[in-house]
């Protein structure tokens, strides 16, 4: 019999047809997975590996001496099948180990995204000079889409039709498949999600031919979260994930039939479309916004969004120099502005920060948006010194879920 240890060492020279078999990031982690094991398996001249039972209990006993965690146990299992397929149901023991460790240890979920928070973060990133950002997480919220999904959606993936009440249509799993392995699409209906529809009307617009319209790499989408909830003070754990979760809890919160929610989010199997279902998460990150200083922040954003996503400020050039699929880094802090007449006033990180730069751009038309602003800078102000009033560093706790800090 071949010996094992041989075939390990030889996996990196797997045929180019077997490896097309996933993407070129996995097959990357399946390889790290495996090498890290291999110098393991070369370490204990001792061992015979001559039977897939030989190979199965010295994976246990690497995964013991080297405490892998559950997802890198499961990743090295899927590299030794992946690697070498005749393997598939011969390592009992190692997948019997990875089941009972997924009943053992607990299970965290997603943290589900509340319209409220995706609107406070989409107009926070738009004030930052990156409104694609902001986009994208609207985008995400109401469509249900996986994040690789909306990050690889390019401006011919797109068709927006010549009237606005018919449906915008993305075509999805143009560049790597999707789960049922063959192309998809989504339905934006004008009538029944118009601010969609016209989120994705902008933003194609503002796209340049053979252009992503979210130009930048999940790493940065995924950061894009904490860095949010670092600036205004929470702590609720969102992922780039979050806006998909967002999306089924918030469709069920609004007594929408599930099956047709399922069919929407293109979920396969009720029992994966239940998983994403977390309506008490959702209410306690709602809860958060309303028992702090955000409330108002958070209303503001939604009724103003459109100050903030706009075709200016979806600048194709401007966003594309902002980004890189490459580098994962954010500035999202603001420099001191001008503010209201003559006065500079530094940009605070509070609550309010939203509020004084709500609509700030040289080509307000008329005295509508001078008032707004206005209105907002006053309220902004009350919330201030309420807060003072109140005192400084007050935390809110909830459930285990994170907490809420409020600034002076």
């Amino acid at each position: 019999m071949v010996n094992l240890r041989e075939l390990l060492c030889c996996a990196r020279r797997l045929h180019p047809d077997l490896q097309s078999r996933v993407k070129p990031d996995t097959l990357k982690r399946y390889k790290s997975a495996l090498d890290s094991f291999v110098n393991y398996a070369q370490l204990r001249q001792h061992v015979s590996l001559e039977t897939p039972e030989d190979l199965d209990l010295l994976v246990m006993e690497y995964r013991t001496e080297n405490d892998l965690s559950k997802s890198n146990h499961s990743l090295l299992l899927a590299a030794l099948e992946f690697f070498m397929p005749n393997l598939k149901g011969k390592l009992v023991i190692t997948k019997e180990a990875v089941k009972g460790r997924q009943n053992s240890e607990p299970i965290r979920h997603t943290i589900p995204l509340p319209n409220n928070i995706a609107h406070l973060f989409a107009a926070h990133f738009a004030s930052s000079g990156n409104a694609r950002l902001g986009a994208a997480i609207l985008a995400q919220l109401g469509t249900g889409l996986r994040p690789s999904e909306l990050l690889g959606i390019r401006k011919e993936h797109v068709h927006v039709p010549l009237r606005s009440s018919e449906p915008v249509c993305v075509a999805l799993a143009i560049e790597f498949s999707t789960k049922i392995k063959r192309e998809q699409f989504v339905q934006i209906d004008f009538e029944e999600d118009p601010s969609v529809h016209r989120l994705f009307c902008l933003v194609f617009g503002a796209t340049d031919e053979n252009q992503f319209l979210f130009p930048f790499s999940y790493r940065i989408y995924n950061k894009a979260f904490s860095s949010a909830e670092e600036h205004f003070g929470l702590a609720l754990g969102l992922t780039a994930h979050s806006g998909r979760t967002g999306f089924a809890t918030g469709k069920i919160m609004q007594n929408c039939d599930p099956k047709r929610v399922q069919r929407q989010g293109r979920w396969i199997s009720e029992s994966s479309f239940n998983t994403y279902i977390d309506v008490m998460g959702c209410l306690h990150a709602q809860a958060q916004i309303a028992s702090g200083e955000l409330a108002h922040s958070a209303r503001w954003c939604q009724e103003h969004i459109w100050a903030y996503i706009r075709e200016d400020t979806l600048d194709a050039k401007q966003q594309s120099a902002g980004f890189s699929r490459t580098n994962a880094r954010l500035s999202l802090q603001r420099e001191p502005r001008l503010v209201g007449t003559g006065t500079r006033r530094p940009v605070s990180t509070s609550a309010s920060s939203v509020e004084r730069t709500t609509i700030h751009h040289p080509d307000d038309s008329a005295n509508q948006n001078h008032n707004l602003r206005e209105q907002a800078f006053e309220a902004a102000q009350r919330q201030l010194d309420r807060s003072r009033n109140s005192g400084s560093n007050t935390t809110l706790k909830g459930r285990g879920r994170g907490q809420l800090v409020r600034r002076r």
